[in-house]
């Protein structure tokens, strides 16, 4: 098991995760809170030698982080004007950007945490065969 590994992956779990949260509290994009406390991760395959992350939240996540254009209010139907019609949902980014700022230097600790892990089961497996 790749133990530093997961261990770093979980780091980074933790850090995008809350600055994901602290950038919808900076953004104000966060009203009833529901949006906030959806947003978590989930390491998989810790037991392989390939865990995974993925990253969860509502399913409107992507429309707060990406933005949604708005539409021509001539092409709805009547009734159905409101101002996201007109005016769309502008990009906030708080997830894209804090998961910008964690993948900076990631690759470097998952490298070393990797290397790590393979010259402790190198070194396991050297012990056990003297």
């Amino acid at each position: 098991m790749l133990k530093k590994v997961i261990a770093e992956l979980e780091a980074y779990g933790l850090n995008v995760v809350s600055a994901a949260k602290a950038n919808l509290k900076k953004k104000k994009s966060n009203s009833s809170g529901a949006l906030s406390e959806s947003i978590t991760y989930k390491i998989t395959n810790k037991n392989a030698d390939n865990p995974q992350i993925d990253f969860y939240a509502e399913d409107y996540a992507k429309f707060i982080d990406k933005g949604v254009q708005g539409f021509d209010p001539s092409a709805m139907p009547n009734g159905s004007l409101n101002r996201y019609n007109k005016a769309g949902l502008r990009a906030t980014n708080f997830f894209t950007d804090a998961q910008t700022k964690a993948n900076k230097n990631i690759s470097t600790k998952l490298a070393k945490a990797a290397a790590s892990d393979i010259e402790l089961q190198f070194s396991d497996s050297i012990k056990k065969k003297i």
